[in-house]
């Protein structure tokens, strides 16, 4: 076997690997995410079904693949279990796999799928729930600092910038607009979040990945607008369009800057 042929298969050997590390890790996220805003302990107890309570053995509890065995059903009451289970497996094990192949095993790669991870979790929990717990905020501060202190993947001359500019201009922006509506239009959860991610991204690219987030919360209002079906806009959660824009700006790091650069060329 030839160097390139050994390579190819390592590299293959290693996709595999990082895909069901994602299927597996999604899958504990879903847990944190139904657990968390229930104060329920993430290892105390075994998984169960949230509506008859029955224990979930481990055959019911592989990845995606038994969704599709159970056909999407617990396996003791028969209630539906939700579609958004192996959609989030999936989207990690696609998250984790796009960062493997744009960074390798690099602390890049462990930076970011530990940032998008926890901001999957925020997701979740911001659409159901319409909160953004303190304790996912802290975990992300703490494995920043952790990461950057073992890695030094952003200098620390930058840190406090990179999410105190984001906050600064989101308790601004929050106090005109909760003025102009005369109701909260953003909650402190929210910048918080910002804050987090402007830490791992820059302030910089913080401001591109805002102004996608925003955009794409404006085209989702705009089609269920159009299509007049019910659309709850009294809350508007900030966090999934967050983390998508989040996944695009770490994909593709343009600053506005950047491309106004970019097409005056």
């Amino acid at each position: 076997m030839n160097l390139h042929a050994e390579n190819q298969d390592h590299f293959v050997l290693v996709s595999i690997l990082i895909i069901m590390t994602g299927l597996m890790i999604g899958s504990f996220l879903n847990s944190c995410a139904f657990r968390i805003p229930r104060k329920i302990s993430l290892l105390k107890l075994r998984s169960f079904c949230p509506a008859c309570r029955s224990t979930i053995i481990w055959w019911q509890n592989l990845p995606v693949l038994s969704f599709l065995i159970l056909r999407g059903r617990c396996h003791v009451c028969g209630s539906r279990i939700p579609l958004d289970y192996p959609l989030l497996e999936i989207s990690t094990a696609i998250i984790y796999y796009y960062l493997f192949l744009k960074f390798g095993l690099s602390p890049d790669f462990l930076l970011y799928t530990i940032f998008l991870s926890a901001l999957l979790v925020i997701s979740v929990i911001d659409s159901y729930h319409k909160i953004i717990p303190n304790s996912l905020i802290v975990f992300l501060v703490a494995s920043f600092i952790t990461l950057n202190t073992l890695f030094q993947t952003h200098l620390w001359s930058d840190v406090i910038f990179n999410a105190g500019i984001p906050m600064t201009c989101m308790i601004i922006l929050k106090y005109f607009t909760d003025k102009l509506f005369n109701k909260e239009s953003l909650g402190m959860g929210d910048v918080k979040l910002c804050g987090a991610v402007g830490l791992f991204l820059g302030r910089e690219l913080f401001f591109q990945t805002l102004f996608m987030a925003s955009a794409m919360a404006l085209l989702i209002v705009t089609l269920y607008n159009y299509k007049k079906e019910n659309f709850d806009q009294k809350y508007i959660p900030l966090a999934p369009y967050l983390t998508m824009a989040s996944f695009l700006t770490i994909c593709w790091p343009f600053t506005i800057l950047n491309l106004v650069e970019y097409v005056a060329k």
